[in-house]
């Protein structure tokens, strides 16, 4: 998408490279619809990509076992969102967190 960015970034569990967590891209209006949602899995190192994030507001989410969770629904995400972190988007090409996300069970 034209003026869309790539976010890196680093998920921890219990400081430590947080690997094999789902890694969910919420944006602030959850009722914007799930185009603008961006998910991956964390590498071994806890190490992500998101693709194509168009600009906006965020809360950046790392859940364990979260493949099967329904998070397109409000109100199945709503608890993970306090232990996540604020993203700004704004159209930059690139865009590596400086914090890392840290892992939470699910």
């Amino acid at each position: 998408a034209s003026g869309s960015t790539t976010l890196t970034g680093f998920a921890n569990r219990d400081g430590k490279g947080g690997g094999g967590a789902m890694i969910l891209l919420v944006p602030h209006n959850r009722n914007a619809g799930p185009d603008l949602y961006r998910r991956d899995q964390s590498n071994t190192d806890g190490s992500f990509t998101l693709n194509r994030v168009v600009p906006g507001i965020y809360t950046l989410v790392a859940i364990e076992n979260g493949w099967t969770l329904d998070w397109a629904r409000p109100e199945v995400i709503a608890p993970y969102l306090a232990g996540g972190i604020k993203v700004q988007v704004t159209g930059q090409k690139t865009l590596a967190l400086s914090s890392a996300v840290e892992v939470q069970p699910r």
